[in-house]
């Protein structure tokens, strides 16, 4: 009981604690430019003082899931560590199994697709946010799948060595941490619902004994990392992926543990 409190509390937390700063067209006045008349407008047109211009990215937000992952790379070499996840094991571990895990991954993602088809503005356009998402994913891939056959670490139900760190917890946060990106100048509640979703996720990969602690908190880690990431570089990517003149644009396309990239080519 103690640790599902914990887990909620922590929900809760991780949004203000971990906020990366949407992105937002800096304004100034053609007729007084100064302090007073600059504002932050995203996407949407929505206003809000926690919006900043892309080049004053805040990029302190970047310490929590790079703590939260050297957490879990540390839990493979400190013995401490791996006691902590054997007694949360024994505190958590469920007599029997559930599958829905398999699937609250994509809520977030799915609620995003609801509220743009029904016209509920958010901080990019359509197009912008399935490559923001793509991106997030394939980085999110490309930092947990070779890792876990590099680490060979054994689940606790001793089904395979491809326990560290959690796929489905990082690819939970991914969803998460995006929404929380696209939907915060709107309303942080909903953005943040995202979190509830991902840290039930993680807690139900260890209920069912798929996953000690460790790494579930590197698999948080990842995901919000491997998206903050993208959505601070996307102002130079969106270049690359999305060119306004004739040339080459790449989108990385994502599917479980298998990805690949998608060639567009414009030409007048």
């Amino acid at each position: 009981m103690h640790l599902r409190f914990f887990f909620l509390s922590l929900t809760l937390l991780l949004p203000w604690l971990s906020s990366g700063q949407a992105y937002a067209t800096y304004i100034h006045s053609a007729n007084n430019i100064g302090p007073t008349n600059t504002q932050y407008v995203n996407a949407a047109g929505i206003d809000s003082a926690i919006m900043r211009p892309p080049n004053k990215y805040n990029w302190a937000k970047f310490a929590l899931p790079v703590a939260l992952t050297g957490y879990g790379y540390l839990s493979l070499k400190v013995q401490y560590l791996q006691n902590w996840d054997n007694q949360v094991r024994k505190a958590v571990m469920g007599t029997t199994h559930t599958k829905i895990d398999d699937y609250i991954i994509y809520t977030p993602l799915l609620a995003d697709i609801g509220l743009s088809l029904g016209g509920y503005a958010s901080a990019h356009k359509i197009r912008d946010k399935a490559a923001l998402y793509m991106m997030s994913t394939a980085l999110n891939a490309a930092m947990v799948y070779p890792v876990k056959k590099l680490t060979t670490r054994l689940r606790p139900d001793e089904s395979d060595l491809k326990s560290f760190p959690s796929g489905h917890t990082s690819n939970a946060f991914v969803a998460a941490e995006y929404f929380w990106q696209e939907y915060k100048g709107r309303s942080r509640w909903l953005a943040a619902s995202g979190y509830v979703i991902a840290a039930t996720t993680g807690y139900l990969r260890m209920h069912n004994d798929r996953h000690w602690f460790s790494d579930v908190i590197a698999g948080a880690g990842i995901g919000m990392l491997s998206t903050k990431l993208v959505f601070a570089l996307y102002p130079s990517l969106q270049k690359i992926v999305f060119p306004s003149s004739s040339g080459l644009g790449v989108t990385p396309i994502v599917s479980g543990p298998y990805y690949g990239v998608f060639l567009t080519y414009n030409w007048h």
